[in-house]
């Protein structure tokens, strides 16, 4: 199989030592000679410059390609990638800032017949995998609250355009409503709201809303970003309760000890490499694709985060 890694920022100098530890040969397009020295530097890699659009004339139908570039890159990035003929991508979360960004690219891959996934890793988490496996032993959720605080004032001062900033729920804690709701399926109700705006995130800085997913399970969600706080998700079955904070560690209430206790779990991968990423990359490469979402999914649970963000839908 051949791999092509499209970007030399952190993110992908994490794909490039996840491909390393696969034995997976690969090879590296950016933008600029000095991020490809940076990359090279971190990796012992060197990239091709002057991006994307240098592959234009080239046939690519024998690669499948991993695109960790800039949220705002994400989109060319991949229309190039078709236009040469590729036929499976792994695109980096959130793939599109807009919907109609996003629909474009989709209808780009259907007539082209190429397979895109969005690279959400936390699917791939060690705890995500231990909360799966103890479900599939015959627990299932009854119900679940997250929260996606994040410190406003220092996203605020984030070398970011304003446009990626204004869509921060899209472009950031779409990390934990993916993984909520991968985890319990997406809401057939939803009632959101959200007050305080600020300069950097007009819509709103608090947060709130709650719903009902199938016939089964409520969900609740809040999040403040006025204030300093974490990312959390708390899940509930007929007989446990479950705790990711952080979402990488796992913890089950102990009766006896009236809290929540750490639970041991296999997470060698997720030490030795970005979290979720080694697995995420191996099925990606080995074709496995039950726990990718799929862009078609993304687009028809677009309508959910708006809602949850305030934004209008486009």
């Amino acid at each position: 199989m051949k791999v092509i890694l499209v970007g030399a920022g952190d993110m992908a100098v994490d794909y490039a030592k996840v491909l390393t530890g696969l034995g997976q040969e690969f090879s590296v397009v950016c933008r600029s000679r000095k991020s490809a020295l940076k990359f090279h530097k971190a990796t012992g890699v060197m990239p091709i410059t002057n991006g994307t659009e240098s592959l234009k004339d080239q046939d690519l139908s024998s690669f499948i390609a991993i695109v960790a570039v800039g949220i705002e890159d994400l989109i060319q990035s991949c229309h190039d990638l078709i236009e040469s003929g590729c036929k499976r991508i792994l695109v980096e979360k959130p793939g599109a800032l807009y919907l109609s960004a996003l629909t474009g690219l989709n209808q780009a891959a259907i007539s082209n017949n190429c397979e895109i996934k969005i690279g959400f890793n936390r699917r791939f988490y060690s705890s995500t995998i231990e909360l799966q496996n103890r479900l599939n032993s015959g627990g299932k959720i009854k119900s679940v609250h997250f929260e996606f605080n994040e410190y406003g004032p220092d996203i605020a001062n984030l070398k970011l355009s304003n446009t990626i900033k204004e869509r921060w729920i899209i472009a950031n804690s779409i990390h934990v409503i993916d993984l909520v709701f991968y985890l319990c399926g997406w809401p057939n109700e939803i009632s959101c709201k959200t007050i305080q705006s600020t300069d950097w995130h007009p819509s709103g800085s608090v947060f709130a809303g709650s719903g009902q997913i199938l016939d089964s399970t409520l969900f609740s969600y809040s999040a403040n970003w006025n204030l300093p706080g974490r990312w959390k998700i708390e899940i509930t079955t007929a007989e446990d309760r479950f705790l990711f904070q952080p979402i990488e560690q796992f913890k089950i209430w102990n009766r006896n000890e009236n809290t929540f206790v750490s639970v041991d779990i296999e997470d060698s991968l997720d030490l030795s490499f970005k979290p979720g990423l080694y697995l995420q990359t191996k099925e990606f490469i080995d074709g496995k694709n039950d726990k990718f979402c799929d862009i078609s999914e993304l687009i028809f649970n677009w309508q959910t985060l708006c809602r949850i963000g305030d934004y209008e839908l486009q």
